[in-house]
This record gives C-alpha cells, structure tokens and sequence, in this order.
C-alpha cells in the first residue's frame, strides 16, 4: 500500500543516494515498510497495519551522498483506524433486583444500565 513520497536533493552531487532505518515488526523480525532508493516512495512491506497494536510509527531517513555526507529527516506516519474491534461489555454478567407490581405504576427510570468498551477510536453503539 502507498504511504507517501519522501525527497531529496543535494545541490553539489547529482548522484545522491538515500537509505532508510526501517521499522522493523516485532514478531517476524522483518521491516515493515519498503523506501524506494530512486523514487523515496514508502510503501508497506506487510499484509497489514494494525492501529490498535501500533497507532504511528516514526521512520528515520537517511540521505547519503557520493562522498558519505549525509542528510536525515523523520518521515511521521499515524495508521487511520478501521473498525474492526467488537464491542465487549464491560462485565459477563448484572445482577439487578426490581420491586414487584401490579403494573397501575410504571417508572420510567432504567431497572439497569450497561456498560461497554470497544478498541476503536470511533464508536456508535
């Protein structure tokens, strides 16, 4: 998946190169995302992104010219969130005690109010 465009210029050697300390994922060991040496293209170099797990990641970028001097710059990005988390009450179970009655006197209050939690920023229960 596209990420953005990264860019560099050296104004003294036309044959700049660049090179990036990637972010790596913790349970295969292998980088996260791909930057393109020619183009500075980032993109994702896995299945997924998950924003509960990992909400933003900062890239180091390194820019190195024909003589070793080098450039750096922090490419920021924050993963969007999907919704994709279930909501999860709060509890398995409530117990409530109600009065018995004969139904002449109804109470428009709530006998029991629940509570719920959800993973994702956006939420409409």
């Amino acid at each position: 998946m596209y990420v953005m465009t990264i860019n560099a210029k050296d104004y003294d050697d036309i044959n700049e190169g660049t090179n990036a300390k990637n972010a790596i994922e913790e349970d295969t060991d292998l980088p996260i995302f791909d930057v393109n040496p020619d183009t500075g293209l980032i993109t994702t170099a896995v299945c997924c992104l998950d924003r509960e797990k990992t909400p933003d990641y900062s890239l180091q970028i390194v820019t190195i010219d024909g003589v070793g001097l080098k450039g750096t710059g922090t490419a920021s990005i924050k993963v969007k969130d999907l919704n994709d988390m279930p909501p999860q009450f709060t509890k398995d179970e409530w117990f409530v005690e109600v009065e018995e009655s004969d139904g002449s006197v109804l109470s428009e209050a709530p006998i029991l109010t629940v509570a719920m939690n959800d993973d994702d920023e956006i939420n409409n229960f």
